[in-house]
């Protein structure tokens, strides 16, 4: 029996950061969860990175959520991919943007999509343009309309066109002018009619003239006549004149 397993928590709580340090990783395995429990947040974070990056699932959903805050990025950084899927949605909640903009690409990949929708508003806007490059297309799908809204043109313009393809009805509604106009050109011809169909008009005016000029001619054919309507004169230059010569019949009037 290990000393380790010998320890009551009534008393866990007064293991020294020196006495937790040198534990081996051996050692370190033999915690129970209801031993990983009564840690407290400062020694949570007397763990060194090869400490933390050793613990078992078991024992890292142990950890209160509260305390997940204490782990530097350091410590982050150790836990494997797969643990990171098996974390409890409310410890993913717990963490602060400085630890989600130390995670990996394979701990990117590795967050479900329950833990997607609990990630918090200011935790999103903090993600890096890399990391949100590499989520999955499945990923970006399940961000919630607000997660989504609230992320940044270079956010916005590091999505990759897959994933574009995939957003929602709703997250298309939900992105904003500038949003729209920091599409990059494979982005934008990623975009499907039925995406096109309803984004606002207020959106389609947004659009650079190289963006509309980028258009296929189904996207084009797509357009509603109050997003035609809404054109500027430099907009309506910029389509190319095959894409011209598709428009129906209501759409060439939308434009007189």
């Amino acid at each position: 029996m290990s000393l380790i397993s010998q320890i009551g928590t009534d008393i866990i709580s007064g293991l020294t950061s020196t006495y937790l340090k040198s534990l081996s990783s051996d050692a370190i395995q033999t915690f129970s969860s209801d031993q990983i429990k009564a840690l407290t947040s400062l020694q949570i974070g007397y763990f060194t990175s090869d400490q933390v990056g050793v613990l078992t699932s078991d024992q890292l959903r142990a950890v209160d959520a509260a305390d997940i805050v204490s782990l530097g990025t350091d410590q982050i950084k150790a836990i494997a991919g797969n643990k990171i899927a098996i974390l409890r949605s409310d410890q993913i909640a717990g963490l602060n943007n400085v630890q989600l903009g130390a995670f990996s690409s394979d701990q990117i990949r590795s967050l479900t999509s329950d833990q997607i929708r609990v990630l918090e508003t200011r935790d999103v806007i903090g993600l890096k343009t890399d990391q949100i490059n590499k989520l999955t297309t499945d990923q970006i799908s399940k961000f919630t309309t607000a997660q989504f809204a609230a992320l940044n043109a270079e956010q916005i313009a590091s999505i990759s066109s897959d994933a574009v393809a995939k957003l929602t009805s709703d997250q298309i509604v939900n992105l904003n002018s500038l949003q729209f106009a920091g599409l990059k050109t494979e982005q934008i011809r990623a975009l499907t009619t039925d995406q096109i169909k309803v984004m606002e008009s207020r959106d389609i005016f947004a659009l650079t003239t190289d963006q509309i000029s980028k258009l296929t001619s189904d996207q084009v054919k797509s357009l509603t006549t109050d997003q035609i309507a809404n054109l500027r004169s430099t907009q309506i230059l910029a389509i190319s004149t095959d894409n011209i010569s598709k428009l129906r019949t209501d759409q060439i009037v939308a434009l007189t």
